[in-house]
């Protein structure tokens, strides 16, 4: 397997290389790495798993939603929308 997605996530220092999500990830979206894809997170605290999936998925288009947002992030690939994903409250599209 390589290790390259445990890198990326130490790099921007994401707490999904700490849980050992990391080699799930590459095992299950691994054939997707270079796919255009939306990814769509519910809860992105800082931001740094988001900037992980930017480096490790250069087609994606990511969607980073949170209820509190402490990053807002806009850049090519990324996206950041504060909103209850429960209630949808602001409402949010995407």
């Amino acid at each position: 397997m390589d290790a390259l997605l445990d890198r990326i996530a130490l790099q921007f220092g994401t707490d999904k290389f700490v849980h050992g999500y990391t080699p799930y990830y590459e095992r299950h979206l691994g054939l997707l790495r270079f796919e255009p894809i939306t990814l769509l997170e519910i809860g992105v605290w800082d931001g740094a798993s988001l900037r992980t999936w930017e480096a490790w998925m250069p087609e994606a288009q990511i969607i980073g939603v949170d209820i509190a947002l402490r990053v807002d992030l806009h850049t090519r690939q990324i996206t950041t929308i504060q909103s209850d994903i429960k209630t949808n409250d602001p409402p949010c599209s995407f």
